[in-house]
């Protein structure tokens, strides 16, 4: 029987990340941060739409292909890289990943884009 595991539309993996996993302090800010491996790119906007029926309203939350994440990010998903133990510097590498994952969504965003557009049939 197929589970549809590997099949591009449910992922192999699913990791809870960020604050929620106790990675950095749980602040007024915090989200729900997921991360996810073997999802084709062009089930991710589906996956996000599917994710805001379920997650309450309140709580905004991330969604991370991990193939196409930055590597330092995938490193500190993965906990490759560690979270410093003091609060302070924890929460100091949160705007650093941030930074860091907004660039290189923008400078990868021209190619995924045009890969949802195609996956959405416009």
């Amino acid at each position: 029987m197929n589970s549809g595991r590997g099949n591009g539309w449910i992922p192999t993996e699913v990791i809870v990340f960020g604050s929620l996993r106790g990675d950095t302090p749980w602040h007024n800010d915090s989200d729900l941060d997921l991360a996810v491996r073997g999802l084709a790119p062009e089930t991710l906007l589906a996956a996000y739409r599917q994710l805001e029926t379920l997650v309450p309203s309140w709580l905004p939350f991330d969604l991370v292909a991990l193939e196409r994440a930055d590597d330092r990010i995938c490193d500190r998903i993965l906990q490759l890289t560690p979270v410093p133990k003091n609060p302070d510097l924890a929460l100091q590498t949160r705007p650093n990943d941030e930074l860091r994952a907004i660039v290189f969504f923008v400078t990868g965003s021209a190619t995924f884009t045009a890969s949802i557009w195609r996956a959405i049939g416009c």
